[in-house]
């Protein structure tokens, strides 16, 4: 699953996970995966805005050794791919990874297992607009693990002092 600081959650594919405030530099998503094999069909972190607008899709492709980074919007459709160098050896079978998305001024930097991609995503539509976390795809034994949201119990806590 995935999420921003020190909550843990469950992560299902396809569900979207509320984020409890606007993204703001320094948020960092994180979402934990177990990867089988080269079968594995391509897998994703979504950071989405309304109408399932997407802010940063970052789609692992293993078979094809690659890492698309895009967005959509809405009524325009994805606009011009990112692929930064990734190749699949990085991958384990049967081992957990890490993703994590860091936001920062200059854009969204990618780590898989804490080494940054080669490429960062710019902000093509305001990091405010996000209001939830997608995970999606995988195949043939893939599965995400629980995931962290690095605000989510920050701003719960920033929601109880009110």
């Amino acid at each position: 699953a995935s999420y921003i600081q020190s909550e843990v959650f469950d992560a299902e594919v396809g569900k979207n996970y509320e984020l409890y405030r606007e993204l703001v530099v320094g948020d960092t998503i994180q979402a934990w995966g177990v990867y089988n094999d080269i079968t594995t069909s391509k897998f994703s972190v979504n950071i989405m805005g309304a109408n399932n607008e997407y802010l940063l899709h970052v789609d692992f492709r293993p078979w094809n050794n690659v890492v698309v980074l895009n967005n959509l919007v809405i009524g325009q459709g994805w606009k011009t791919e990112i692929r930064p160098a990734f190749h699949n050896s990085k991958f384990t079978s049967g081992a957990t990874f890490k993703v994590c998305v860091k936001v920062m001024d200059d854009g969204y930097h990618i780590y898989f297992n804490d080494e940054e991609l080669s490429e960062k995503f710019p902000h093509r539509i305001a990091p405010s607009r996000a209001n939830s976390v997608k995970l999606a795809g995988g195949s043939n034994g893939f599965e995400w693990r629980p995931t962290k949201d690095s605000g989510r119990a920050q701003r719960r806590e920033e929601e109880r002092l009110r």
